[in-house]
């Protein structure tokens, strides 16, 4: 087999099981998820982005606490373009909030499963090299015990929100305009 226009080359072997008519190319995107996010809050201020629990939570919210966390992570807790940040919480709305801030402060989220015990919890922290985590505070105790990481809660005074956070602590920077680095 050959690949799909590309002479000489090899066919993947999952292309025997591709759905027929269907691209097996994917253009690279020009924005962010960030920026996607950024312009639906623009776009749709008003319209609920998560519902959790009958308890509606629009963009503009959504965006706002986003930016409040990304800000925090730059100024406060020392997340640099491409640091890893591990992501360790419950589906929840601060999973969505701190999943986005993540990519908008220009780290790369290292989402871990909150099932984890602590040996493997270990081994996936020595591995990535995260130096912050955002995790969730039933399961900060696990975090604890591993080595030196800076961790932020999400139902403590250190996981900011609009209400606890100053303006003044957003990210400074654009949204991200353009795909992959």
């Amino acid at each position: 087999m050959r690949a799909a226009g590309v002479p000489g080359m090899q066919q993947p072997r999952h292309f025997a099981f591709w759905p027929p008519r269907r691209p097996k190319v994917f253009p690279v995107p020009v924005t962010s998820i960030a920026h996607n996010l950024a312009t639906s809050a623009a776009r749709y201020p008003d319209h609920h982005a998560i519902v959790f629990y009958d308890t509606p939570i629009t963009y503009r919210r959504l965006w706002a606490e986003v930016e409040q966390l990304a800000g925090y992570l730059e100024h406060r807790a020392g997340v640099r373009r491409g640091d890893r940040v591990l992501l360790y919480m419950q589906n929840s709305p601060q999973f969505v909030i701190s999943y986005y801030a993540i990519l908008r402060a220009n780290a790369v989220i290292v989402p871990l499963s909150p099932m984890l015990v602590a040996e493997e919890l270990g081994v996936y922290l020595d591995d990535c090299g995260a130096h912050v985590a955002i995790t969730g505070q039933e399961l900060l105790p696990k975090l604890r015990g591993m080595r030196r990481i800076r961790y932020i809660t999400s139902s403590s005074a250190r996981m900011p929100t609009i209400s606890s956070m100053r303006r003044r602590s957003t990210c400074r920077r654009p949204s991200p305009r353009r795909g992959p680095r």
